[in-house]
């Protein structure tokens, strides 16, 4: 991957039942604004190296087997959007995300169906511009998400121990319809308007 270090801005690899695990030399690619490596058969955690990715936008790495700390993220300040649902990543969600990235942009956060714990950033309640924030199917502790992050973001979606005023308040004993918006996820494809056809 050095070689593509000053060159490559995306680097699109999703769907293609790929294993293993990212490896270190992905921090080489500075240049890099998309890597999508969501639906495949990936594992291990993010390496350090990621935070040498400053130029990153979008990371959309949903439905591996990722597992782990995104504290990595944090470092990131060009991210916008954040897709990682349906991995096994743990510990507490990083208050820096977003820290760097301008008032104008629309972000989202999609870290739904993983194994994140702890409270929710109070940090989250003075992001500009979040229009999006899944993270139904965690462990988060109860009511940790205030009404200003409620308020702040435009569509939430939570687990109702976690959350009393988000649009969506998920529980496990939800009928089917109420199961499914909770397993929603964002389609990176529409969201980056890559989709073909």
């Amino acid at each position: 991957l050095g070689r593509l270090g000053g060159t490559l801005k995306v680097l699109a690899l999703g769907n293609n039942q790929i294993g293993g695990s990212v490896p270190e030399s992905i921090g080489n690619l500075s240049n890099l604004e998309l890597l999508s490596l969501d639906d495949n058969a990936m594992t291990g955690t993010l390496p350090s190296s990621m935070t040498s990715m400053t130029s990153l936008r979008h990371l959309v790495l949903s439905s591996n087997s990722f597992h782990g700390s995104v504290t990595v993220l944090e470092s990131m300040k060009n991210l916008t959007s954040v897709l990682i649902h349906s991995n096994e990543f743990s510990g507490t969600l990083p208050g820096g995300i977003f820290g760097g990235v301008s008032s104008d942009s629309s972000l989202y956060l999609d870290v739904g169906n993983n194994r994140f714990s702890g409270d929710i950033p109070t940090s989250y309640g003075n992001v500009p511009n979040l229009t999006f924030f899944g993270a139904a199917r965690n462990n988060f502790n109860d009511n940790t998400v205030n009404n200003i992050t409620c308020d702040n973001v435009e569509f939430t979606i939570m687990d109702c121990s976690a959350c009393s005023c988000c649009n969506v308040c998920c529980d496990p004993s939800d009928d089917l319809s109420s199961r499914e918006i909770c397993d929603f996820h964002m389609d990176s494809f529409r969201l980056l308007g890559l989709e073909c056809g």
